[in-house]
């Protein structure tokens, strides 16, 4: 948790695989707002800060400050640079990561954290392919909640949501979304009982508009074919099936059509169910 009942993005494994444990490396993290980007760099700067400390932090907001900070060693803690590319030209954001990846610290070990999320997609997808990546370069995906997920979340509040039955039915309202979940957590923090924050979720996603801009914008960047993908699946929501026939259904529409897939997939558009189907 962040503040309050305000909740991290990101989960402790991730935290852990992102931050990294004496090594350089480079992650690219796919987030939207419905999936909690706005709230990755402070995740970050509570566990820079948080006793024992493990690593030190840096957010570099210029050209030449970043390139700095990627060769910076000496310090007797692992270091990690963040750098949020959301609103960055596609041609920069490459640069960045060339940069990254290139350029080691002349002592000691740093992680880089890129944050990216729909508006570059067309710069960043590629490196989903399994054969693109290069030596010390994942991709991660900030995720919407699923049943394991929100029972953690659920430890954080002992008077609501303690029984799978209530955490079904959150699920179910909110989709998982992080965004939707905070309403949650917020009214909660109200002193309301499960029963009351249900129904008063239900009539926020039905009546507020901001929820229903706050998940189209995920994919209101996304050009063809990949937003033909999703209009596809959005005017069936009901029909499930697996990751081949969804490829089989972008057959022709891009190079390999399973990297379509799996860029639906980094942006949590889609979901994955208990029998493997999306």
């Amino acid at each position: 948790y962040l503040g309050g009942a305000h909740s991290s993005p990101i989960t402790r494994a991730q935290l852990a695989d992102l931050t990294g444990t004496r090594v350089n490396q480079v992650r690219l993290v796919v987030g939207s707002a419905a999936t909690g980007a706005d709230d990755l760099h402070e995740a970050l700067v509570q566990a820079a800060t948080s006793p024992p400390v493990r690593f030190t932090l840096s957010a570099p907001r210029k050209r030449a400050e970043f390139m700095r900070a990627l060769e910076d060693g000496g310090t007797e803690h692992h270091r990690v640079v963040f750098s949020d590319l959301r609103t960055v030209n596609p041609e920069t954001c490459a640069e960045s990561l060339e940069a990254a990846l290139a350029i080691t610290p002349w002592i000691g070990s740093r992680s880089v954290v890129l944050l990216v999320d729909a508006r570059t997609i067309a710069w960043w997808m590629p490196y989903l392919a399994p054969d693109n990546h290069a030596p010390g370069l994942e991709v991660m995906s900030l995720r919407r909640f699923d049943r394991r997920s929100l029972r953690a979340w659920s430890s954080g509040h002992e008077a609501v949501f303690q029984d799978e039955e209530s955490r079904s039915k959150l699920l179910a309202l909110t989709g998982g979304w992080p965004a939707l979940i905070e309403r949650a957590s917020g009214l909660a923090g109200e002193g309301r009982t499960t029963t009351a924050v249900l129904t008063e979720l239900e009539a926020i996603v039905q009546s507020d508009a901001s929820i229903d801009k706050l998940l189209v914008a995920t994919m209101k960047s996304v050009p063809p074919p990949l937003s033909d993908l999703y209009t596809i699946m959005a005017e069936a929501p009901e029909v499930a099936m697996s990751a081949d026939d969804l490829a089989l259904v972008a057959e022709g529409t891009y190079a390999d059509p399973r990297i379509l897939v799996e860029a639906m997939r980094a942006l949590q558009v889609i979901s994955v169910t208990e029998q493997g189907e999306l």
